[in-house]
């Protein structure tokens, strides 16, 4: 949601790459911008002026673009870290963009690097990746979506690890400092609002054959990470501090949730991968 209240769907129509509705449904623009790979989508504000980060897993590239679609950066494949050998992948999901305009590119679909750049799109290190072993805390396993959380006053980046079934964080300078695990979901994104955290959850029981209800949910954590509540699942159970395994609800409205959007009224806005092309669902705070 941009500071005019309006709601941001990215999506891979070429025809249609941004639809832009007002929070009733009614839609009120599109962009014809050709983004075939249509991913991640981050709203940033500098100086109060918005501008959205875009990644296309299609073009494998990052795009900064003002809210009426004009393109103002673009990058391709980072030159650091392990990407100095060709043969190393590169397909980048989603960015998260740091106060002072850092940002932060995650190559979910490729080795599970993170490239940090500088607010100008400069190049300044990258960390993390599926190379390092299974007991290293800083070892991801497709990064898939992360953002930078600022509201303790000390700013960590959250990034979705979705192989490894757990959250990783980090500080800003790239130094892994935590795991959350979730013990049999593959967690997509990472959203703050308020005290809490959002994050949409692909079941690993699921498949592409299987119906509604049985593919995903999104688990609601407090300040500490914690687990509170699974919207689409049942209550979240802790024994000895680990994180028990969730069962979706009979009633679950969900086809594998893939992003979390949130806006001023609380509503919660869920799109899915998958999902026979339907809309986005709107969650109404009651």
């Amino acid at each position: 949601q941009d500071k005019k209240g309006r709601i941001f769907l990215f999506n891979t129509d070429t025809a249609n790459s941004m639809m832009i509705y007002d929070r009733s449904g009614k839609l009120l623009t599109t962009w014809e911008k050709k983004f075939p790979g249509a991913h991640g989508m981050t709203l940033a504000n500098e100086n109060g002026t918005e501008f959205l980060f875009l990644t296309d897993t299609n073009s494998r590239k990052v795009f900064k673009c003002t809210l009426d679609g004009k393109v103002l950066l673009e990058l391709g494949r980072p030159k650091g870290g392990r990407y100095v050998d060709p043969k190393v992948g590169y397909c980048p999901t989603d960015v998260a963009v740091a106060p002072n305009g850092e940002f932060y590119v995650m190559d979910g679909y490729g080795s599970s690097q993170i490239t940090r750049y500088s607010a100008k799109g400069e190049e300044i290190s990258v960390f993390g990746g599926n190379h390092l072993p299974g007991n290293d805390l800083a070892r991801l396993a497709t990064c898939h979506g992360g953002s930078v959380d600022s509201r303790s006053g000390k700013s960590y980046f959250n990034v979705a690890s979705r192989q490894e079934s757990a959250i990783k964080r980090f500080d800003l300078d790239g130094k892994a400092l935590a795991k959350f695990s979730f013990a049999n979901c593959f967690p997509c994104f990472v959203t703050q609002h308020g005290r809490h955290s959002f994050i949409p959850q692909i079941s690993l029981n699921a498949n592409c054959a299987i119906p509604p209800g049985t593919a995903g949910l999104i688990s609601v954590l407090d300040a500490d990470f914690k687990v509170v509540s699974n919207i689409g699942g049942d209550a979240p159970v802790y024994k000895d501090g680990v994180l028990q395994k969730v069962t979706t609800s009979a009633n679950n409205p969900f086809r594998f949730p893939h992003g979390v959007g949130i806006d001023d009224e609380d509503s919660i806005y869920v799109a899915q991968w998958n999902s026979g092309r339907t809309f986005p669902i709107k969650l109404v705070r009651v």
